[in-house]
């Protein structure tokens, strides 16, 4: 499962943004550096966040993947929280890279 919430620290609730939450979520990208609604990580665990409250955007790096947790690869991509929706950076392993 790969899913993305959001937390409100004034009101001190969560809001779901984006994801799915079926176990074992194949990952799904479009062409790199371009935004896609289509585009989201495929389950992982192990893997590296970030936001970048300059440009408020959530970043997301590495991790292991869905279909084979020894198998640690490196994806990076960005959620601008404007957009909602994933940007496709890099990966490492062609057998994830899955265009739609």
């Amino acid at each position: 499962m790969i899913y993305l919430w959001k937390y409100d620290v004034n009101n001190k609730t969560w809001t779901w943004i984006t994801g799915s939450d079926t176990p074992r979520q194949e990952g799904f990208y479009g062409e790199k550096g371009n935004g896609n609604s289509s585009t989201t990580p495929g389950a992982r665990s192990g893997a590296v966040g970030w936001y970048d409250s300059l440009n408020e955007e959530f970043w997301l790096y590495g991790g292991y993947y869905y279909y084979n947790s020894s198998d640690q690869g490196t994806i990076f991509l960005k959620f601008p929280q404007a957009y909602h929706i994933f940007v496709f950076y890099y990966c490492n392993k062609p057998i994830e890279f899955n265009q739609h």
